[in-house]
């Protein structure tokens, strides 16, 4: 018998005694000239193989279950990828507008200058009117 990396070893002893009980209860049936023993071995020979059929089930709901983890933490990494993309283009934006910003802060210092440097050319240009003799 060869075991499955997902099948233990509790399961394999299962199989291993499952295994053995068909065997019995196919030499008993056909061995058997008694109806009712024919009956109850055929009954345990279902019952057996339906006990069989659910190891495979319990292994197809391991791997249903790995491959939905796998699913579901692509799922998240693309999520993740999505709001990093967003992240860095909020803070693109932010740069941008603080480099306006600095950009408006300067030009408006500059206008400030140029008016207080036209401020005080005018009062200079006032201050030597005023010392103009008038006629």
């Amino acid at each position: 018998m060869v075991l499955s990396k997902e099948m233990n070893l509790g399961t394999a002893i299962n199989m291993q005694l499952n295994e053995n009980q068909i065997r019995q209860s196919q030499n008993l049936a056909m061995s058997s000239e008694i109806p009712q023993i024919k009956f109850f071995c055929g009954k345990n020979l279902v019952d057996i193989l339906k006990v069989k059929s659910n190891v495979p089930s319990k292994e197809k709901i391991q791997q249903l279950k790995t491959s939905q983890q796998k699913i579901n933490a692509k799922e998240n990494q693309e999520r993740l990828n999505h709001h990093k993309n967003i992240l860095d283009q909020t803070m693109d934006l932010k740069r941008s507008i603080d480099f306006q910003q600095n950009s408006n802060k300067s030009f408006i210092y500059k206008l400030q200058l140029k008016q207080i440097a036209n401020d005080i050319n005018l009062q200079q240009s006032n201050i030597f009117l005023k010392s103009m003799p008038t006629h």
